[in-house]
Protein backbone atom coordinates (compact mmCIF):
# COMPACT_ATOMS: atom_id res chain seq x y z
CA UNK A 1 0.00 0.00 0.00
CA UNK A 2 2.85 2.49 0.81
CA UNK A 3 4.37 1.84 -2.24
CA UNK A 4 1.37 2.59 -4.22
CA UNK A 5 0.85 5.75 -2.92
CA UNK A 6 4.48 6.54 -3.42
CA UNK A 7 3.62 5.26 -7.09
CA UNK A 8 0.55 7.94 -7.00
CA UNK A 9 2.59 10.89 -5.48
CA UNK A 10 5.30 10.71 -8.56
CA UNK A 11 2.80 10.32 -11.22
CA UNK A 12 0.89 13.34 -10.12
CA UNK A 13 4.35 15.30 -9.51
CA UNK A 14 4.71 14.17 -12.95
CA UNK A 15 2.21 15.40 -14.36
CA UNK A 16 2.08 18.68 -12.35
CA UNK A 17 6.05 19.39 -13.78
CA UNK A 18 4.88 18.39 -17.00
CA UNK A 19 1.52 20.75 -16.95
CA UNK A 20 4.02 23.62 -16.14
CA UNK A 21 6.55 23.14 -18.82
CA UNK A 22 3.70 22.94 -21.70
CA UNK A 23 2.53 25.99 -20.06
CA UNK A 24 5.83 27.63 -20.39
CA UNK A 25 6.60 26.46 -23.62
CA UNK A 26 3.36 27.56 -24.99
CA UNK A 27 3.92 31.13 -23.41
CA UNK A 28 7.18 31.24 -25.10
CA UNK A 29 9.37 31.59 -21.99
CA UNK A 30 11.42 27.80 -23.05
CA UNK A 31 14.78 28.39 -25.45
CA UNK A 32 14.74 25.90 -28.14
CA UNK A 33 17.94 25.64 -30.31
CA UNK A 34 16.85 25.27 -33.57
CA UNK A 35 19.43 24.80 -37.05
CA UNK A 36 17.42 26.75 -39.61
CA UNK A 37 17.75 29.42 -42.27
CA UNK A 38 17.74 33.35 -41.49
CA UNK A 39 17.96 35.85 -43.96
CA UNK A 40 20.24 38.60 -42.70
CA UNK A 41 22.29 41.02 -44.26
CA UNK A 42 25.76 42.47 -43.69
CA UNK A 43 24.58 45.79 -42.16
CA UNK A 44 22.97 44.24 -39.43
CA UNK A 45 24.64 45.07 -36.07
CA UNK A 46 25.04 42.90 -32.94
CA UNK A 47 22.52 43.75 -30.59
CA UNK A 48 20.00 45.20 -33.23
CA UNK A 49 16.61 43.98 -33.24
CA UNK A 50 14.46 43.62 -36.20
CA UNK A 51 10.84 42.50 -36.76
CA UNK A 52 10.83 39.34 -38.73
CA UNK A 53 8.16 36.25 -40.33
CA UNK A 54 8.36 32.84 -40.66
CA UNK A 55 5.60 30.58 -42.80
CA UNK A 56 3.87 27.67 -41.22
CA UNK A 57 4.75 24.20 -42.97
CA UNK A 58 1.56 22.09 -44.00
CA UNK A 59 1.73 18.29 -43.39
CA UNK A 60 2.75 17.55 -46.99
CA UNK A 61 5.29 20.09 -47.40
CA UNK A 62 6.81 19.48 -43.56
CA UNK A 63 7.01 15.51 -44.54
CA UNK A 64 9.11 15.81 -47.75
CA UNK A 65 11.68 17.45 -45.83
CA UNK A 66 11.49 15.83 -42.59
CA UNK A 67 9.81 17.89 -40.06
CA UNK A 68 6.39 18.05 -38.63
CA UNK A 69 3.41 19.15 -39.01
CA UNK A 70 3.10 22.94 -38.41
CA UNK A 71 6.69 23.32 -37.98
CA UNK A 72 7.69 27.07 -37.62
CA UNK A 73 11.49 26.78 -37.80
CA UNK A 74 12.31 26.39 -41.81
CA UNK A 75 13.44 29.51 -42.41
CA UNK A 76 13.35 33.03 -41.00
CA UNK A 77 12.78 36.01 -43.09
CA UNK A 78 13.97 39.06 -41.42
CA UNK A 79 15.29 41.65 -44.14
CA UNK A 80 16.22 41.16 -47.76
CA UNK A 81 19.71 40.01 -47.01
CA UNK A 82 20.78 36.85 -47.95
CA UNK A 83 19.99 33.31 -46.41
CA UNK A 84 22.45 32.25 -43.68
CA UNK A 85 22.15 28.23 -42.28
CA UNK A 86 22.72 28.20 -38.75
CA UNK A 87 21.97 27.69 -34.91
CA UNK A 88 18.90 30.14 -33.78
CA UNK A 89 17.46 30.57 -30.24
CA UNK A 90 14.23 30.46 -30.32
CA UNK A 91 11.31 31.00 -28.04
CA UNK A 92 7.73 30.23 -29.07
CA UNK A 93 6.44 26.70 -29.67
CA UNK A 94 8.17 25.15 -32.53
CA UNK A 95 4.77 23.39 -34.63
CA UNK A 96 1.49 25.74 -34.68
CA UNK A 97 -0.21 23.91 -37.77
CA UNK A 98 -3.10 26.08 -36.47
CA UNK A 99 -1.39 29.48 -38.38
CA UNK A 100 0.05 30.18 -41.55
CA UNK A 101 2.78 33.13 -40.63
CA UNK A 102 4.38 33.74 -36.84
CA UNK A 103 6.51 36.80 -36.03
CA UNK A 104 9.07 37.24 -34.45
CA UNK A 105 11.57 39.69 -33.04
CA UNK A 106 14.67 38.86 -33.67
CA UNK A 107 18.00 40.23 -32.19
CA UNK A 108 21.72 39.32 -33.50
CA UNK A 109 24.01 37.81 -30.81
CA UNK A 110 28.09 38.49 -30.52
CA UNK A 111 28.98 35.86 -28.24
CA UNK A 112 30.51 33.27 -30.27
CA UNK A 113 29.52 30.51 -28.38
CA UNK A 114 25.89 30.81 -28.80
CA UNK A 115 23.81 31.15 -31.49
CA UNK A 116 24.03 33.64 -33.71
CA UNK A 117 20.45 35.25 -33.35
CA UNK A 118 17.54 34.59 -30.63
CA UNK A 119 13.87 35.50 -31.93
CA UNK A 120 10.97 35.47 -29.46
CA UNK A 121 7.53 35.24 -31.07
CA UNK A 122 5.30 38.05 -31.03
CA UNK A 123 2.58 36.90 -32.38
CA UNK A 124 0.80 34.75 -35.38
CA UNK A 125 -1.72 34.42 -37.79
Amino acid sequence: MAFLKLVLRWLVAGTVVYGIYAFADYEGYIQHGVETTITAQQNWIVGETKECWSPVLDKEIAGKIGKEDGNVTSSINCDDGTLHKMKVNIYGRLNQPEHKLIYWRCTRKSDIYSAGFTCRETGAE
